[in-house]
């Protein structure tokens, strides 16, 4: 009698059921989407240990902000170019433009020089970096503007680098005036040579024409009077030029002597209070800081470094320095032994032969002074009386200037040339003496001028975004790690297919003989639940396929097969797997039935197979028991395929287990395109009216060919999947081409 199959309904259909066969538009979500709700989902769940990791952020913040936080002070201040008083006559001096000064105000030697000045132990370029100079187009101010850490500092700073440029400013121009000096003192020296070649020209002509006349008895020219005369004045202005040069000479090298004796006074200056300070020094580290002795060390020090800071501006101020340093050795003896005698003694020796020098060079001067005095006396007098004939009466002959116009045109030139020169040179020096700056302050710094910051807040937010991330990141990364899916999940997810367990097939791998009970295995049941669901007819076929290349999983088969058959359903199961695949084939003997069985196992975990024949008590073998054993074990379904068997109630062999049959694959292989042939059709509806569910061991997913001609035979299909199959491209495409077909997906276990 054909089996009644009965309506299975565990649970109502949800959408998931109705949505087995999914189409290849399934896509998963969005990467932003996912992360936003994964971002927003840990806020939700974790916020109050996220609000401690800002609290503790927020804390640690604020203890770094305040060790290790500066205040920083912007300092402003501006020069005013106003210029030089130019003399009249020709230009003689070109200032360099506002740009050029400030090219030399922060080059390596000036920024240097306020590097020494205020003790920074820093490279001079690093401290032209911290400096922002700026001069508008067409403008006379030069605002500078430095970023300080103590504003105090700061400010001394910015009026100190001003008035470097003020001095550098004028003493450039003295020094480039001096060069320029000396060669146009040069070019007076030749234009006063021409002056008297050309005067001794016009008196050899004039004296020849006087001998002339005496020759001839002729009265004498009353013109040889006033050309005595005007001879005598130009040998005492000669006089009096060269005069000057070596006057100009001696007061050269007595201004660069000043400047020597300068650079030594500094010296020992530094000299005295550097090793001083030094032995002071010394002595404070064996005192704790704060008590008495220390105290009046430290004071001392500061004194002495007071002390040295005082201008010291000629031997006689040196003088009185040293005076006030002795009353500072007063105070304490022991400093004055640390002195250094022998090298100090080398600077003092320095000093007075420089000194020695100076005072050489001023005796030098003094007999140059009175001579200056004497020719102009002399000159003054020449010129007293007057120079031109008309003033004795007598009256000049018009041929006087006709015979000696070309002498006397030459005269005039060579004279004009000198005065000009004359005149450029004076300009020179009035220039190179001039006391006006070429620039003023115009808004010196203070504290008024400055802008006083802290980049505590800057850094109390760095470093509480820096410790709440660091902290927050721990959070954040295990909520990730725990809900991050498997290659499996996100394989299926790509597909739309549902997961109907994970971590499954391990527990079942064949060989494993600690299998887990499926009675106690949740997932085996919700597996074995949802081929019921799906199930929407009699003799419901599930194809198990495995997306690897491996063979389905067939204790995992067995385990669904026994949970379907207590819950009061009739299984069979089809093992469709050619006998070549995985095993080496096997002819079978005419003698003894083969027989290949699926592995099932009863509740207690014994190994239950097809009933085998029994024997008697006293040895002999039942043969009515081993007929029907034969008879069912004889042929599988290689046999069936190849038309050797021709009943298909030959192929069904029972199992140990009520309610669980099986047909096995055979000893055969299979014919060619065998899952092409209409058997299987025959098969399954043959089977349809006797059992309620027809599990189906396939070929893998990646032989495509066959698989699909199988799969086209099935009700449903159930894959096995592991992580390394989902990332085979081969398993990715045979997906692709089920979903497309719109195959009957029941959904992936991993």
């Amino acid at each position: 009698m054909a089996y009644e199959p009965r309506e299975v309904r565990l649970a109502p259909e949800s959408p998931l059921v109705l949505d087995r066969m999914r189409p290849a538009a399934a896509t998963p979500a969005g990467e932003d989407a996912v992360q936003d709700s994964f971002v927003l989902e840990v806020i939700r769940k974790r916020w109050w240990l996220l609000a401690l990791c800002a609290l503790a952020g927020a804390g640690g913040a604020y203890f770094l902000a305040q060790e290790f936080g500066k205040q920083t002070a912007v300092v402003h201040g501006s020069l005013m170019y106003g210029g030089l008083p130019l003399p009249p006559g020709p230009s003689v001096y070109q200032p360099p433009s506002l740009t050029t000064y400030q090219e030399i105000l922060f080059s390596i030697p000036s920024m240097q020089r306020i590097c020494d000045q205020h003790g920074l132990e820093m490279p001079p370029g690093r401290l032209a970096e911290m400096f922002k100079c700026k001069v508008g187009r067409g403008s006379s101010i030069m605002e500078l503007q430095l970023q300080w850490a103590n504003p105090a500092d700061g400010v001394a700073m910015v009026n100190d680098t001003m008035q470097l440029l003020i001095d550098e400013a004028a003493r450039r121009r003295k020094a480039v005036l001096g060069e320029h000096m000396r060669h146009v003192e040069s070019v007076q020296l030749t234009a006063r040579s021409e002056v008297d070649q050309a005067e001794k020209r016009l008196r050899d002509a004039r004296r020849a024409r006087a001998e002339l006349l005496r020759e001839q008895g002729l009265a004498s020219d009353p013109t040889d009077d006033f050309s005595a005369q005007r001879e005598r004045m130009l040998d005492t202005q000669a006089a009096l030029e060269q005069l000057a040069v070596s006057k100009k000479s001696l007061e050269e090298q007595l201004r660069q002597t000043d400047g020597q004796i300068l650079g030594a006074l500094g010296r020992l200056q530094q000299a005295h209070v550097n090793a001083r300070v030094q032995f002071l020094d010394g002595v404070m580290q064996r005192y704790r800081q704060g008590t008495k002795t220390w105290d009046n060390l430290n004071q001392l020090k500061n004194r002495l470094e007071a002390l040295s800071k005082a201008p010291l501006d000629s031997v006689a101020s040196y003088t009185d320095w040293k005076t006030k340093l002795a009353q500072i050795d007063l105070e304490a003896p022991p400093v004055a032994g640390a002195v250094n005698v022998a090298a100090l003694g080398g600077l003092d020796r320095d000093l007075q032969s420089l000194t020695s020098r100076r005072v050489q060079l001023e005796y030098g001067l003094i007999p140059l002074q009175h001579q200056q005095v004497m020719l102009e006396t002399r000159l003054a007098d020449i010129e007293a009386p007057s120079a031109a004939p008309e003033a004795t009466g007598a009256a000049m002959p018009l041929s006087v200037g006709e015979e000696f116009g070309e002498e006397e045109r030459q005269l005039a030139a060579a004279e004009n040339r000198y005065n000009l020169v004359k005149q450029q040179l004076e300009n020179m020096r009035q220039v190179e003496a001039c006391r006006t700056q070429e620039f003023s302050v115009h808004m010196p710094a203070s504290l008024a001028t400055t802008q006083v910051d802290s980049n505590k807040k800057k850094m109390f937010v760095m470093f509480a975004a820096a410790i709440a991330g660091a902290l927050a990141l721990p959070v954040f990364g295990v909520e990730w790690l725990a809900r991050r899916q498997s290659p499996v999940v996100q394989f299926a997810s790509r597909w739309g297919l549902p997961v109907i367990a994970e971590r499954l097939l391990a527990n079942y791998q064949i060989g494993k003989n600690d299998a887990p009970d499926w009675r106690f295995d949740q997932a085996v049941r919700m597996a074995t639940l949802r081929i019921q669901q799906s199930a929407n007819r009699s003799g419901f076929v599930v194809l198990f396929s495995n997306l690897g290349q491996t063979a389905p999983p067939a204790r995992l088969m067995t385990a669904i097969a026994e949970c379907l058959a207590h819950r009061e359903e009739r299984v069979l199961v089809v093992d469709a797997m050619c006998p070549s695949l995985g095993r080496r084939p096997a002819a079978r003997p005419s003698h003894a039935p083969h027989q290949r069985l699926l592995p099932l196992t009863n509740p207690n975990g014994q190994r239950l197979t097809a009933a085998p024949s029994s024997q008697s008590s006293d040895g002999s073998t039942d043969e009515q028991a081993a007929n029907d054993t034969a008879l069912a074990t004889r042929y599988g379904l290689s046999e069936f395929l190849s038309r050797e068997c021709e009943d298909v109630a030959d192929l069904i062999q029972p199992t140990g287990c009520p309610g669980v049959d099986q047909i096995s694959a055979g000893d055969m292989e299979f014919p060619r395109e065998a899952m092409a042939s209409s058997c299987f059709s025959e098969l399954f509806e043959h089977c349809r009216n006797t059992y309620s569910v027809i599990l189906v061991a396939g070929p893998p997913v990646v032989a495509r060919a066959d698989f699909q001609m199988l799969a086209a035979r099935a009700d449903g299909i159930l894959l096995a999947a592991s992580g390394a199959a989902v990332k085979d491209p081969a398993s990715r495409a045979a997906v692709q081409d089920l979903i497309e077909l719109r195959a009957p997906m029941l959904g992936i276990v991993s």
